[in-house]
């Protein structure tokens, strides 16, 4: 018997492994999940597994700062206190967005409301996820109350509580306030508080702040020239505002002669008042200043007069004037009336003569938006009380030195030449007439040593702005011309676009008989001297033809009884006075050109004028007092 023996040395084969949590031997197919050494022999072959199991881990990180509430501008840092991070890595986060990486500290100057967190990844290998977000701080920051600071409006916004909109910041109760001027419109709409408040020449401050100390608006007013002024302060007396040489005087609208009554230093300038101040060249222009309390809400004076001293067309004009530190708007609906004509009349101390605004159109340079410390006339429009009163509805910062008219069928004569200037506007509305209408008609106001541009009522009222029914009813329009010196002048119609462009616009000279199509060329070049009739010119709008009916360019007015017709052709006929019922009330034959005037006994009210000729017939209203 034979033994075949093979003898096989026996071997050791080991292996190191590491794992997180569990490890599978492929050798074997056997999971462990705790350290140590296995071993598993195959034949004459021990295999050793010298295995470390490691635990998963959840990595977390909390921050800390190191001071909250702070004050704007302070420096704060953020500190992170890894949990399972090993060798961690830092994405610092603010707002959500990048700030900082790679080290456990963020340093930086926080604003009000910054979320800061971060985020940490561990440099473990046995971790739950890779990542840890921390908890977030959410930052307190005061703002830091400037001593003093100058509204800029850099922000463009109009918000008082927009640090954009200051030099140093948002003011608050120790911060004395400037507002510059020259800003345009930029300016607040909406306030806070403050200490003191300065508000230079120009500004506008739509809402009053809270005003701990003293309140000043400055106003800049050039000696040798008269101002319509008005205080936008409570209880500030005349000496206290101008030097003791100026003229300031009220406007009293009841006294038969002598309306301006001079003012003594110690008398307090009345709310919503409007007064006449001349500071004499020899005192040199003057920075005043108004300090006090702001005037606020709404101001109403229920006693405005109407005193028949004169004529109807100089009776019943009331000094008033713009009572808030901000401009407003004569167009808004915080202008309120009761027997008060709609027209504003200003004095224009560049022309040295009076501006008007009346239903959004201006003449002389006049605008719905008033300034600060901005006087004004407004009329009593009967005899009696009229009621004026402006809220605050009113104010606004918006500012036009100038402002064309929006408003249709509008033609503007301006006359230039010698010093001044002065213009004189016409407009047509259905619902106007060719009598003084109180809601659509300015008088005009003469100032002395200055040229006057006007046109009349049909009973002879000088108007500033006269509005008439319809082009088709007025087709001829005398303007008259005061001259105060010798000289040769200019005389430019604008806004003809606003009249339909098939209605051709004439102008004639009366003295020289010279006829311009204005259309055709808007600027008039004359001589004028001070003998000359006022008489000058004729504007027509030849809409139904000069030649073929020179009746319908007949005007028909009554003063005193009389009733006046301006013929410009020779008129051979007959002419008839009907009233309402239709009754002939007067019945005359008529042979003549030029002014026509017949008397006309009868009772006051409205009648009917008709004229026949071969030209034609033609009837107009004529209203007799």
């Amino acid at each position: 018997m034979y033994l075949h023996l093979t003898i096989t040395p026996s071997s050791t084969v080991e292996v190191t492994e590491a794992a997180c949590d569990t490890y599978t031997w492929a050798l074997n197919g056997m999971t462990y999940t705790a350290s140590g050494d296995y071993n598993y022999v195959v034949g004459c072959v021990t295999n050793v597994l010298h295995l470390t199991i490691t635990n998963s881990v959840a990595p977390a990180v909390s921050i800390v700062e190191s001071a909250n509430n702070v004050v704007a501008g302070t420096s704060v840092t953020f500190t992170a206190t890894p949990v399972n991070g090993g060798t961690a890595a830092y994405a610092w986060f603010v707002n959500g967005l990048p700030a900082g990486t790679n080290n456990f500290q963020l340093t930086y100057a926080p604003a009000n409301g910054d979320a800061v967190y971060v985020v940490m990844t561990s440099s473990l290998t046995c971790v739950t996820v890779p990542t840890a977000t921390s908890n977030t701080i959410n930052m307190v920051v005061t703002p830091v109350i400037p001593m003093g600071a100058v509204w800029t409006g850099l922000a463009n916004n109009g918000d008082w509580f927009t640090a954009g909109n200051w030099d140093t910041g948002v003011p608050g109760a120790i911060t004395n306030v400037t507002i510059p001027g020259g800003l345009g419109a930029n300016y607040p709409m909406n306030a806070g508080v403050c200490n003191n408040l300065l508000m230079e020449n120009g500004a506008s401050l739509m809402v009053n702040p809270t005003v701990g100390g003293t309140a000043t608006v400055q106003s800049f007013v050039t000696a040798g020239q008269y101002h319509f002024i008005s205080s936008p302060v409570e209880n500030e007396t005349a000496g206290g505002v101008f030097p003791l040489s100026t003229f300031l005087r009220y406007y009293d609208e009841t006294q038969t002669s002598m309306q301006w009554i001079n003012m003594l230093a110690a008398e307090v300038l009345m709310d919503m008042a409007g007064y006449s101040a001349f500071i004499p060249a020899s005192t040199g222009d003057q920075l005043i200043s108004y300090d006090g309390n702001l005037h606020d809400i709404m101001y109403y004076n229920p006693y405005l007069s109407f005193t028949a001293n004169s004529t109807v067309q100089y009776d019943g004009y009331n000094l008033m004037g713009n009572p808030f530190a901000s401009r407003i708007d004569l167009e808004s609906g915080g202008i309120e009336r009761g027997n008060v004509d709609n027209a504003f009349y200003f004095w224009n101390p560049s022309i040295n003569n009076y501006s008007y605004w009346l239903n959004g159109a201006g003449v002389n340079g006049a605008s719905q938006y008033v300034p600060v410390g901005q006087g004004f006339f407004v009329k009593v429009s009967t005899p009696g009380l009229g009621e004026f009163g402006i809220t605050n509805e009113a104010r606004t910062n918006e500012f036009q030195a100038f402002y064309k008219s929006s408003i249709n069928n509008v033609i503007r004569l301006k006359v230039e030449g010698d010093i001044y200037s002065d213009e004189t506007m016409v407009r047509f509305d259905n619902q106007a007439s060719s009598q003084f209408d109180s809601q659509f008609d300015a008088y005009k106001l003469k100032a002395s040593d200055v040229n006057h541009l006007y046109t009349k009522t049909a009973d002879g009222s000088d108007l500033a702005i006269n509005a008439l029914t319809s082009i088709e009813e007025n087709t001829s329009i005398p303007v008259y011309f005061e001259v105060a010196h010798n000289g040769t002048y200019s005389l430019t119609a604008s806004e003809l676009e606003t009249i339909a462009g098939s209605v051709p616009v004439w102008l004639e000279d009366l003295k020289t008989g010279a006829v311009q199509n204005l259309r055709e060329n808007a600027v008039y070049a004359f001589s004028a001297n001070v003998n000359d009739n006022v008489n000058r010119f004729k504007l027509t709008f030849a809409v139904l033809g000069v030649d073929d009916k020179p009746l319908q360019n007949v005007n028909i007015w009554s003063v005193d009884k009389n009733i006046h017709m301006q013929l410009h052709v020779v008129v051979k006929g007959n002419v008839r006075v009907t009233n309402a019922a239709g009754q002939t009330l007067l019945n005359s034959e008529i042979n003549a050109v030029g002014e026509y005037v017949i008397h006309a006994p009868v009772a006051a009210g409205i009648y009917m004028v008709t004229i026949t000729s071969n030209e034609g017939t033609v009837t107009k209203k004529v209203f007799i007092k």
